[in-house]
């Protein structure tokens, strides 16, 4: 026998005259400002890169070698050009940062000191992430004192899948009145022709297009069918409606868990390598906090590694029936959190011997052999950096249950000790929070944090928005206990959700509604219905057969309650 998953009777729409709905304001404008954040991203870039029709700078280093130059040759003119236009006379010592934006060039140095080889680190010296072999043989054999040299000056060339992409250089300078030696960093990236930045430009006014129909054709567009059904059916259970109020969710996570969106930003992302390598560097110092800032911003866009791979993984776990493995992710709260961490995480990296060795060695790992002490290739540690930080919300959504496991053994444990000594334990918040009632997933407070916070702004300015009854969130009952149905485990929907609002003069009654897309829809033992007599669909849940039957409202509406 069926068990329909909602609250209250299958009431039927009441048809007969026209009701008053409209959309709560307050609502419209939180969705429209998540539609902007999301329809926007491809564009933030140029918070940080310059856009195409603007003055670029033309550097006096190159970042190849020139068709008639040996490198030595190169690297003279670099050197030359480096040491006398950046020194103690020219810079601001104190300030151990500066950028030149005449050649498009951040430079970065620290005062060091001679050391023991034994307590030698490549950690905390500027740019050390980035050193080619020839210059951290070279300074690590200066500071050392383990070699002949009496100063140090490398340059290093940078390429991108084989493409010169950036020039770094590497020197000491010994000031005259004090003895003091400063090791020096520059790093000088290509600006690229002025025909592949346009085409970077039209990708991303693309890409910001296929999210705007994404978003109409998958979330906003229902909204109309939905207005339509309530204005001639209104709602089920109540026929003396005065108006009927519809608050309008986020569309963010729905067009997350599409794989084409996450890997049009992850080519997005890859086709500005040099920039990454720029934000890197920018990263690794402290003394200047604004670029720090864009920076960390800049390199924030690594979300949407971290949005794929939430996607991979909640598609693969639902394959093989592990979702009990992985709590949900709230899409938004991953956005702010590697926003949050991208900086400290960077800055950390540059000071940790163990991860400037590992980006060294692939750095070096793929470099031809008649390059291999003067070039780096970017690729790999690229890669790697993309991946750790793409997997900061896969640890929380593995880590979360298997943290939740721990707390319910040692409050067990706890327990057990509890009854031996005849102790009665009192019943805790979190043990209250297990067992729901069925209204409480239909309620605000079982959301997201954005919508928690929307709910407490439509309270204050209207209290009667405090309903006295909740229904809906049927899915989420319906995920509680068999979250194969869900379209991707890893990803929490709930900030998609909508809610219908029902005035009468007696009472005010709250319907969640969720968009079936939030399933599984090719679930072998889920079938779908239509009905002509509801504004909103239902799911009904055959606990003996485990089979989910999803009946659509009037004209398929995709809403279900």
């Amino acid at each position: 026998m069926r068990k329909a998953i909602m609250d209250g009777p299958l009431a039927i729409g009441v048809t007969g005259r026209h009701r008053v709905v409209y959309f709560n304001k307050v609502s419209v404008a939180f969705s429209f400002c998540f539609l902007l954040n999301l329809a926007a991203m491809p564009l933030k870039a140029y918070l940080s890169e310059a856009l195409p029709w603007s003055p670029r700078p033309t550097p006096t280093v190159g970042v190849q070698v020139g068709p008639n130059q040996t490198f030595e040759m190169y690297e003279a003119h670099a050197l030359e050009f480096y040491r006398n236009h950046y020194n103690n006379s020219t810079l601001d010592l104190k300030t151990l940062y500066a950028f030149d934006p005449a050649q498009a060039l951040d430079i970065i140095w620290v005062p060091i000191a001679f050391v023991d080889a034994g307590d030698f680190s490549f950690a905390g010296l500027p740019g050390s992430t980035f050193y080619s072999r020839r210059a951290r043989r070279t300074v690590k054999g200066f500071m050392t004192r383990t070699s002949n040299l009496s100063s140090v000056a490398v340059i290093e060339v940078g390429t991108l899948l084989g493409q010169p992409s950036s020039v770094s250089g590497v020197w000491v300078e010994v000031l005259p009145t004090t003895n003091a030696t400063f090791l020096y960093f520059a790093a000088q990236l290509s600006p690229g022709s002025t025909q592949w930045l346009y085409i970077k430009f039209a990708y991303r006014i693309g890409l910001t297009c296929v999210i705007l129909e994404r978003m109409w054709s998958t979330y906003f567009r229902h909204y109309r069918t939905l207005l339509w059904n309530l204005r001639a059916l209104g709602v089920p259970n109540v026929t003396d409606t005065t108006f009927i109020e519809i608050v309008i969710g986020d569309p963010t996570a729905l067009i997350l868990q599409n794989t084409l969106v996450c890997g049009l930003f992850v080519i997005d992302f890859w086709c500005s390598m040099e920039i990454v390598g720029q934000s890197f560097v920018r990263l690794s110092q402290l003394q200047n906090l604004v670029t720090f800032s864009l920076a960390a911003l800049y390199l924030s866009r690594t979300v949407w590694f971290a949005y794929l791979l939430l996607n991979l993984t909640g598609r693969t776990v639902r394959r093989y029936h592990l979702e009990r493995l992985i709590a949900q992710v709230d899409p938004t709260t991953v956005a702010i959190a590697v926003l949050v961490s991208v900086g400290p995480v960077t800055f950390l990296q540059s000071r940790s011997g163990f991860f400037v060795d590992v980006y060294h060695f692939l750095f070096t790992f793929i470099v031809p052999n008649d390059h291999i002490d003067d070039y780096k290739e970017d690729c790999l540690a690229a890669m790697l950096y993309s991946i750790l930080i793409g997997l900061l919300p896969i640890n929380y959504g593995f880590g979360k249950p298997i943290a939740r496991a721990l707390h319910e053994r040692a409050r067990g444990m706890l327990r057990r000790q509890a009854r031996s000594i005849r102790v009665r334990p009192l019943r805790s918040h979190a043990t209250r929070r297990v067992t729901r009632h069925a209204d409480d997933f239909g309620k605000f407070v079982y959301n997201d944090w954005k919508h928690r916070c929307l709910y407490s702004i439509l309270t204050a300015l209207n209290p009667q928005h405090v309903s006295a009854l909740f229904i809906g969130g049927s899915i989420y009952k319906l995920f509680d206990t068999h979250r194969g149905f869900q379209r991707n485990a890893a990803f929490s929907f709930r900030g998609s959700d909508c809610y219908v609002i029902a005035h009468s003069p007696t009472s005010v009654l709250s319907y969640r509604l969720s968009l079936i897309d939030c399933l599984h829809l090719h679930h072998p033992h889920l079938k779908l219905h239509n009905t002509y007599k509801r504004a909103f669909g239902h799911i009904e849940f055959a606990p003996e057969t485990e089979s989910l039957v999803v009946t659509l409202g009037r004209d398929k509406a995709r809403w279900v309650q």
